[in-house]
């Protein structure tokens, strides 16, 4: 029966659920026990990987939280625009719409208006390979001017020069976004400056 979990594993990406083992016809007891064995971890409310193995906390954030999209920092490492993984995960959601409690400690959350929340919405891999919702790189530039009073200085000159200098960026889309946000002019004096 533990072949299965390791099969169910490889195929969710090292990741079960609860739900996933009691589909499985484990009971819930029976979970803890296999908790309790050291055959699998538990590392959050129904979240299981194989024991002793390094959870992607991406990953993990975005499970327990489908609806948060990784921005700022985060999306500046997830997009190459950065070096430096974050040591807090950046998020935005939807103004009004609360991150559960026991989450906020593991990020830093960005609100906006729900017409703002899909804006230059993308997708990257993390560095453990799991797929994760995530700013493109014009949206990220964006983000990064728009609340720098909360980015590192150097975080967001090295975010703007890297995308500047980079051969995929796309100026029309940048400055399309920035238009929406009503950074248009302090966007493009940044261009101007880095370009």
């Amino acid at each position: 029966m533990f072949a299965d979990i390791e099969l169910a594993m490889k195929q969710n990406g090292g990741v079960l659920r609860t739900a996933d083992l009691v589909g499985m016809g484990f009971s819930k007891p029976a979970i803890a026990e296999l908790v309790r064995n050291r055959r699998i971890d538990r590392v959050a409310h129904g979240i299981y990987v194989r024991a002793g193995e390094f959870a992607d906390e991406m990953h993990l954030l975005q499970m327990r939280s489908p609806r948060v999209v990784f921005s700022h920092e985060s999306a500046l490492w997830l997009n190459g625009l950065s070096d430096r993984e974050p040591f807090q995960m950046s998020v935005t959601v939807v103004r009004g719409v609360p991150l559960a409690v026991s989450l906020r400690g593991l990020c830093s959350c960005h609100y906006v208006d729900r017409d703002l929340l899909e804006i230059g919405l993308s997708s990257a891999k993390t560095t453990q390979g799991h797929v994760v919702r995530c700013y493109g790189p014009e949206r990220t530039i964006c983000d990064i001017v728009r609340d720098s009073s909360r980015i590192g200085i150097e975080e967001m000159t090295d975010g703007l020069k890297r995308y500047a200098g980079g051969k995929e960026k796309d100026l029309v889309e940048l400055m399309r976004i920035a238009a929406m946000f009503g950074i248009e002019d302090e966007m493009a004096k940044y261009m101007g400056v880095l370009s």
